[in-house]
């Protein structure tokens, strides 16, 4: 009923409030455990820029402190560059290992449609990582720097996605 006084109210609410705030539940404010059981004792930071490549950043961060320790300094840094590089080529095998395997199919097959709609993304697991590190290992970011097309993946991507399709 639209003259109920909590249907007003809320529909006052719904039309002039964020619905972010309408969703917070304030019994928990102050109450979220922020403390985490693991830390990484790295210092520094490392940027991904414009790139979706948080999934390896954080990986290889992970991998820093004992890099570090091994080899005595006090900074190091893995090539994110260098993975970024092979995953790419992984992926875009896979694109065309699919297409291969689906050649006689019409474009309008669901796998098909899927294959096209993104060959390559920038996204990536746990998983992918620790198979593209077992594949090719890892480098110093000396030995394969940052580049435009690494630290801003858009241009790349899309060139590379039109070029497999």
């Amino acid at each position: 009923n639209a003259n109920d006084p909590s249907t007003r109210a809320i529909t006052n609410a719904l039309t002039h409030v964020d619905a972010k705030k309408l969703a917070e539940n304030n019994a928990f404010e102050g109450k979220i455990d922020h403390l985490f059981k693991y830390k990484v004792d790295v210092s520094g930071i490392t940027d991904q820029k414009s790139s979706g490549r948080c999934w390896m950043f954080t990986s290889l961060n992970m991998f820093r402190p004992k890099a570090i320790k091994q080899l005595n300094v006090s900074e190091f840094e893995f090539s994110q560059s260098y993975l970024y590089f092979y995953d790419l080529l992984e992926k875009s095998n896979l694109f065309l290992e699919n297409v291969i395997a689906t050649a006689t199919s019409p474009m309008d097959d669901r796998r098909v449609e899927w294959y096209f709609k993104s060959p390559t993304d920038d996204g990536g697991t746990w998983a992918g990582f620790i198979n593209l590190v077992d594949k090719y290992g890892l480098v110093p970011k000396s030995a394969m720097p940052e580049t435009n097309s690494s630290s801003s993946t858009s241009a790349m991507g899309s060139i590379l996605k039109s070029k497999l399709r």
